[in-house]
């Protein structure tokens, strides 16, 4: 019989919980975070990146500020990125800076091999950087 406290345990591989919380939903991944320190770390650096900010009737659900603070954090701790998907919707053109700002930052990680972008500013325009181009191992 094999002593269970030697048993591999899902917290012993990073990669597996990341890669759990990436197919969850934000809201079930973010729960997650509950069963354990592991799983509170694991939640903080998952590789899939999934922004949606959305103004509908005057109720902003995720500010910009909560974009570039993650984004900064990622970026200042080299936490690989590999998916990253951003959805705006929204009315001014600080929005469309905060977006062009974000791709710049994120598409020239050597590690990002999925990108996904939508955009939709009302009485602003947009761009995409150059930069967008120079992704190696981009789809």
């Amino acid at each position: 019989m094999r002593n269970r406290s030697s048993a591999p345990q899902v917290e012993d591989v990073p990669e597996l919980m990341q890669h759990i919380q990436s197919k969850l939903s934000v809201k079930e991944a973010a729960r997650t975070s509950l069963l354990s320190k592991s799983w509170l770390h694991a939640w903080s650096t998952i590789p899939t990146l999934r922004f949606q900010v959305l103004k509908k009737q005057n109720v902003t659900r995720m500010k910009l500020v909560d974009v570039d603070r993650t984004l900064i954090r990622y970026l200042r701790d080299n936490i690989p990125i590999e998916k990253f998907e951003l959805y705006i919707e929204n009315e001014n053109q600080e929005s469309a800076s905060h977006a062009k700002k974000w791709i710049r930052a994120v598409v020239t990680k050597t590690c990002l091999k999925e990108f996904s972008f939508s955009i939709r500013i009302h009485s602003a325009t947009f761009t995409l950087p150059d930069e967008i181009l120079s992704g190696k191992n981009l789809t």
